[in-house]
């Protein structure tokens, strides 16, 4: 269902001649953001898109959300000296394959705003993969809509949307995530609603809906759907991301990004059937329900228990001592 409101793409140092590649006015014309929740799919609509002739969606910058120069560093030389070093000392921008150097001298040159050194950025992409059109891959990304679509008032956006038990048992198994299992559902469901509302605030004509589990069903209509969103013409070879020279992620994204080296399949759809505990799936469609079946994802049918509640109860207040623990040693130790 599509509803319509590198590193994939990460090239080799090839620079053409700058005359034909598209100034920071072009590049911000043409922009697309791919948004979701994180282990949505988003690394999966990257590579497909980044295998088309003329479109480029570089590693994750999260410069909206995470990197973005402070107010101060408009007029405080210092500040913006201390913020370039904050960014080119992240693995984000360590993972744009970017002269450093050339950077800094081109966005000095700008008016420091975010919007000027995210152009630069994406301009030096532009040079560096030959192709004309960009597009930005960064799910927190989500929660920037707004700003973004206000700073960019002909950006395009693609947000996949997935199953939340689906997302939520993915997110479980990522090292960095350890939160209580209900905290990460009430996540899912705050984002999946403000999607929505950023869908009727933009129109179709620049937001579009995909879910994940039909775009591994039967890829080539939806991402036909997507080239007629963006203007494009559709390209067979879009299929075959896979079939990439580069792996287009870092080695240590290997775990979670290694399946866009293989082709298009739906061994991912309906894990949470075999990884997540019966409680833990109740929990989840308790916490989303009517943003599930808005979506099209029907419950299981399972009914609560009283122990599920008391095991819920303590592993949620569980999760909030760690979260407590953690900003506490974050404001002692140095």
């Amino acid at each position: 269902m599509i509803r319509q409101a590198g590193r994939p793409g990460v090239a080799s140092m090839r620079l053409p001649c700058a005359a034909s590649m598209p100034d920071p006015d072009a590049i911000a014309g043409d922009l697309f953001f791919i948004v979701g929740v994180p282990r949505s799919g988003t690394t999966l609509v990257q590579s497909i898109c980044s295998a088309h002739s003329r479109l480029h969606v570089p590693p994750e910058t999260a410069f909206f959300f995470k990197h973005r120069p402070p107010d101060e560093a408009a007029t405080d030389d210092a500040a913006w000296r201390r913020w370039q070093a904050r960014l080119l000392a992240a693995e984000e921008w360590t993972d744009q394959g970017l002269d450093p150097a050339e950077f800094t001298s081109r966005i000095d040159a700008t008016d420091r705003s975010a919007r000027a050194v995210f152009l630069v950025l994406m301009q030096m992409q532009a040079e560096t993969s030959g192709k004309p059109r960009l597009g930005e891959k960064s799910p927190h990304h989500l929660k920037c809509v707004s700003e973004l679509a206000t700073l960019f008032p002909t950006a395009k956006f693609i947000h996949i949307m997935r199953d939340p038990r689906d997302v939520v048992a993915s997110q479980l198994r990522m090292l960095w995530i350890n939160d209580c299992y209900l905290l990460r559902a009430r996540s899912w469901r705050r984002l999946v609603q403000a999607a929505a509302q950023r869908a009727d605030e933009l129109g179709p004509r620049r937001w579009i809906d995909l879910r994940y589990e039909d775009l591994v069903a039967d890829p080539e209509p939806h991402v036909q759907t997507l080239c007629t969103f963006l203007g494009e013409s559709f390209e067979p070879g879009m299929l075959d991301f896979h079939q990439r020279s580069t792996q287009g992620f870092e080695d240590r994204e290997q775990s979670w990004k290694g399946r866009t080296l293989q082709p298009i399949d739906q061994v991912r759809v309906d894990r949470w059937k075999h990884d997540l505990r019966r409680r833990r799936v109740r929990g989840i469609e308790r916490e989303t329900a009517p943003c599930m079946l808005h979506s099209g994802y029907q419950p299981s049918g399972l009914c609560d228990r009283p122990d599920w509640w008391l095991l819920d109860a303590a592993e949620l207040g569980g999760s909030r001592l760690q979260r407590v623990g953690r900003s506490l040693r974050k404001r002692i130790l140095p």
